[in-house]
């Protein structure tokens, strides 16, 4: 059985290379320690083939070739240098050390077993090896090497040409299809930009970001009417540069709160005007995340709620409502769930509903719809079909199948970036009434929920 000197620093390649070629019915041994280890191993006990890395602790493989090819004792055991890329460099330098070959280890295994076996079987006595110049990049090689092994060179020249040229394809390929990826997720980014940007200047809502500083990063022309001042005048200024000390203080509290507790901050504020009329603001404030989901800011929606908590207060405690009809309008007050996952989206979409005297109970994803559709009671869900654990398509099959067992028949409105024909009929299949597109409008959501009562009774 021929034996082998494998020489390899990493001890996981040299398992790997073991293990390949005593498959092949050949005899290794290992010598992780480097270019010493291996000298001191062929003075030990002979071998028929040399195999080695080019990296090596103490010396290069190459070193170790010379070294061997220097040697009365061992220069006329075949070295075979192991490289992790074809450079010429490496090559040249490899056979101007007496190296008889060299391959690649991103070789396929059974073309580098097939090469040590083709060396193995080779008869070195009656090579000739004669003074060969080879000029490459403007240095001179000169070179005392066989036929044999310029032949050697060439074959697996052209072996590891023709193996880069498939990989530079398959790069090629890949490198598409991730151009493909990429310009599809910039354009899906754009479009959720340009929906962000439609939802925060079109809905009748006060939004503003804030750094971990304080200092303002944005706010909506609606924000900034409200303080007489332009975007430009508010970007990077804080609370202190426009309300009073007391208020400016509160402010800063909740944004910390919000970023130290990770949590959303959600009430209703009185204020007072100079002729002493009260004014009640919601305001609802969330941490802002990062690309690698670390916070780097507060986000806040606010939205006069005045005239409501001013009504709801004349309302007599012992007050018993009617029941309501089916035929229900824009005026009476509804239960919503919601199912949304994004946050910003669930603060848009509850701020108009609650603006509007509507109750909002918010899921996060389709699972708790489910759960909250089956233990609650309400008017409609609004549900988004995208959303992790569970989509708002196999959410509403769920809650469909919950509802033969009780008789009822909650309406479910499907929310979409973008509704084209084949979303309208998935949803309508998956058991929803309806389809709109977001922002929500109320009109519609009420118009809706009249058309679909209407059809139920």
């Amino acid at each position: 059985m021929k034996r082998i000197l494998l020489v390899e620093n990493s001890p996981t390649q040299a398992s790997a290379f073991g293990m390949l070629l005593e498959d092949a019915g050949l005899s290794v041994e290992t010598a992780t320690g480097g270019a010493a280890e291996a000298m001191q191993r062929l003075g030990q006990q002979p071998f028929d083939l040399i195999l080695t890395t080019l990296t090596l602790p103490d010396q290069s493989g190459i070193d170790l070739c010379r070294s061997v090819k220097l040697s009365d004792e061992f220069k006329s055991i075949p070295v075979i240098i192991l490289t992790t890329s074809t450079a010429p460099l490496d090559i040249l330098n490899s056979l101007n050390a007496g190296a008889d070959g060299f391959i690649s280890k991103t070789r396929e295994p059974d073309q580098i077993v097939a090469h040590v076996k083709q060396l193995l079987d080779r008869d070195h006595s009656n090579e000739s090896s004669a003074t060969t110049e080879i000029s490459f990049r403007g240095t001179e090689y000169k070179l005392a090497i066989s036929t044999e092994q310029i032949l050697n060179v060439m074959i697996s020249a052209i072996d590891d040409a023709t193996s880069l040229t498939a990989q530079q394809a398959d790069m090629n390929d890949q490198l598409e299809l991730e151009l493909k990826k990429r310009r599809q997720a910039e354009h899906e980014l754009r479009a959720q930009n340009e929906l962000y940007h439609s939802l925060v200047e079109q809905v009748p809502i006060n939004m503003f970001r804030k750094d971990l500083n304080g200092r303002f990063t944005f706010a909506n022309q609606l924000f900034c009417n409200d303080l007489g001042c332009s975007p430009a005048d508010i970007i990077g200024k804080t609370d202190f540069d426009f309300f009073p000390k007391e208020l400016a203080e509160k402010y800063r509290r909740n944004d910390q709160t919000v970023v130290e507790q990770d949590r959303t901050f959600d009430d209703v504020e009185q204020h007072h005007t100079p002729d002493g009329r009260r004014v009640f603001v919601h305001v609802m404030k969330f941490p802002v995340r990062d690309g690698n989901d670390r916070i780097n800011g507060v986000q806040a929606v606010f939205w006069d709620v005045t005239n409501q908590t001013l009504a709801d207060e004349e309302i007599p405690d012992d007050y018993i409502p009617m029941d309501s009809s089916a035929d229900q309008t824009q005026d009476e007050s509804l239960s919503f769930l919601l199912a949304e996952d994004s946050v910003t989206n669930q603060l848009l979409a509850k701020a108009i509903l609650t603006q509007q005297g509507h109750d909002v109970t918010v899921a996060d994803n389709g699972k708790d719809a489910v759960e909250l559709a089956a233990n609650g009671e309400f008017d409609a869900i609004l549900m988004d079909i995208e959303m992790p654990t569970l989509n708002g398509l196999d959410a509403t099959r769920q809650i469909r199948i919950h509802e033969q067992s009780t008789g009822q028949h909650v309406p479910i409105i499907a929310l979409t970036a973008s509704s084209s024909e084949d979303d309208n009929r998935q949803c309508l299949e998956a058991g929803m009434n309806a389809v709109i597109s977001k922002p929500i409008r109320m009109d519609s959501v009420v118009s809706l929920l009249a058309e679909i009562n209407s059809k139920q009774d």
